[in-house]
């Protein structure tokens, strides 16, 4: 008998500690597929290979275990040959996980054969809430959100955000025009008149958002392609993603298109269009062969640059110039510039992503009136994102959405953040747009 109840509560010590391994197992598993299905859309089929991949990744089955049974079950799926309705629509979305294990008795199977069945479940949802389309990240400066001039910054199906807590975090003014569904600042805000802020003015006091992207890991910097700055002229060209050491000049009569992949701008720019890059400051590259010009008319003097499915990283260190100000991405003001982001792979959704790791306050710089298609993310989490331009900015993508330390509008840009999610095959990241935080429900 003694040795009966010792082999019991051997039995349950293991029961329950290997209940407590399937039980975490099935949260991150639950939670990963669940971020899967906002990062695209996968199938069935893909999110029980995601499960059961995470799962087998954590659990060690122990002499005389058996098998993880794996189920895994979508949430919130429309079913094939409906037409969406109200409460199709409202349904929640996300993943079930159920895992069930025959653990190996001693003595307990002769007294209690139910504790030799672990059956352990999980549900993760995304929390649905107000779309987001602007996050300023900064939480203390002025201008978290700047607009002057005639800069209009149209946002109409979306929300910005300002994470200060300065009385002046968000600012519009002059004849400039911010026009969201939700202006929100966890500080204050400043105007010029009652026009500057559509349609009612910014809510205060409101509570930070979290960077969204925070835990998201920054893809893998290779062996470098190009050891120097690589600076295209007058000709045309097709870049491979890879690793450009030194950074990137597509100067005056250069049309360069991007294969679809990673693009890792290191220690160096990217400029784009004549002008932003003084002559002697890089190593020409005069080896590629000159083709004629196309497109005619202004075409010779300006910088092309277009590319599908493709994710541009910032890292290592840039020069700052004369005035001081260390500028990592230039549109000038002669460039064509149409890009949209990865589908999938370590940037899905990100179109530009800055380096957790830089230093502070770099500036990202549009001031292209030719920039209107630019589709997915830009995650500029250390620097400035700042628009120049004088003509519209994004209007031509299916949605934009920007997460920044700080975000300025001058002059005369019109920043348009469509939200037409449904029509591209970008993903878009979780906690912004459409997507709300990921959660486990139990």
């Amino acid at each position: 008998m003694m040795f009966g109840f010792v082999g019991v509560a051997v039995d349950y010590a293991t029961w329950t500690n290997q209940a407590a391994k399937l039980q975490q197992a099935a949260d991150g598993a639950a939670l990963a597929a669940t971020r899967e299905l906002q990062l695209g859309k996968p199938d069935d089929a893909r999110l029980h290979a995601i499960v059961s991949g995470y799962v087998e990744s954590k659990i060690h089955r122990g002499r005389g275990d058996g098998p993880v049974s794996v189920v895994t079950k979508r949430l919130g799926a429309q079913p094939t040959g409906t037409s969406p309705s109200a409460g199709a629509a409202s349904a929640r979305r996300g993943v079930q996980v159920t895992l069930s294990q025959r653990k190996n008795a001693i003595m307990s199977r002769l007294v209690t054969p139910a504790l030799t069945d672990i059956v352990v479940d999980s549900v993760a949802l995304v929390s649905n809430g107000t779309q987001i389309c602007v996050i300023g990240l900064d939480e203390s400066a002025a201008d978290t959100i700047r607009l002057a001039d005639r800069a209009k910054l149209a946002a109409p199906n979306c929300s910005v955000y300002a994470n200060s807590v300065n009385p002046v975090a968000v600012r519009s003014e002059n004849n400039a025009q911010l026009t969201s569904k939700l202006t929100c600042s966890a500080g204050g805000y400043r105007q010029s008149s009652s026009l500057n802020f559509q349609p009612s003015a910014p809510m205060t006091d409101c509570p930070k958002v979290p960077d969204p992207l925070v835990e998201r890991p920054p893809p893998p910097v290779g062996s470098c392609l190009f050891t120097s700055l690589l600076r295209l002229e007058r000709l045309t060209r097709t870049l491979l993603p890879g690793t450009y050491c030194g950074g990137l000049v597509i100067d005056k009569g250069a049309q360069v298109t991007m294969l679809p992949g990673i693009y890792v701008i290191k220690d160096g720019p990217l400029i784009v269009g004549p002008g932003g890059l003084a002559r002697g400051g890089g190593d020409d590259d005069d080896d590629d062969d000159d083709d004629d010009d196309e497109g005619g008319g202004g075409a010779a003097n300006k910088g092309f640059l277009r590319g599908n499915n493709v994710g541009i990283y910032f890292t290592g260190t840039v020069k700052p110039e004369a005035d001081g100000k260390t500028r990592v991405l230039k549109f000038m003001k002669d460039s064509v510039v149409e890009l949209t982001a990865p589908r999938d792979g370590p940037m899905a959704g990100l179109l530009i992503h800055e380096d957790r790791n830089a230093p502070p306050d770099r500036r990202f710089e549009v001031l292209s009136d030719m920039a209107r298609r630019l589709v997915g993310t830009i995650y500029i989490p250390k620097g400035i994102f700042s628009i120049s331009a004088n003509q519209s900015v994004a209007d031509q993508s299916e949605y934009t959405a920007i997460v920044t330390k700080r975000l300025e509008l001058l002059q005369g840009p019109n920043l348009v953040l469509n939200t037409r999610y449904g029509d591209t095959d970008v993903p878009v990241p979780e906690g912004i747009g459409p997507n709300g935080a990921v959660r486990l429900e139990r």
